[in-house]
């Protein structure tokens, strides 16, 4: 398993959904969307969707895997999202091109990274 690396965001960020029927926010400018049949589920900072009444589901840190992944890479996720699982963290895992990205609760930020930086290789 490669070195897992992980970045803390300073950002605190939210997830939320915006129904197909309403306007898209112009100000609003998320980190990721993604098209589910109940709208349109954004990530973005949390303060950003409070201040546009987007009412985010949780307050959550980003962490970001400092290494380049693939795309038909087998079993990273489920190492490290098992890891964090056994200390009780919820870890949201999106796969992007380039790296992997988690969000774990905010207030467990810190109790995660510890436990990220103990799988990095020797």
């Amino acid at each position: 398993m490669p070195s897992v690396r992980p970045l803390l965001a300073p950002t605190q960020f939210g997830f939320a959904t915006i129904d197909e029927r309403d306007p898209w926010p112009e100000a609003l400018r998320p980190l990721a969307t993604f098209e589910e049949p109940q709208g349109t589920s954004v990530i973005a900072p949390f303060d950003e969707l409070e201040a546009l009444h987007l009412d985010p589901a949780g307050s959550w840190a980003l962490v970001t895997l400092g290494f380049e992944s693939r795309l038909d890479g087998i079993g990273l996720t489920a190492k490290v999202s098992s890891a964090l699982a056994a200390a009780r963290i919820p870890c949201n895992v999106v796969a992007a091109f380039h790296h992997d990205h988690l969000f774990v609760p905010w207030a467990k930020r810190h109790a995660a990274m510890a436990i990220l930086k103990e799988m990095q290789a020797p």
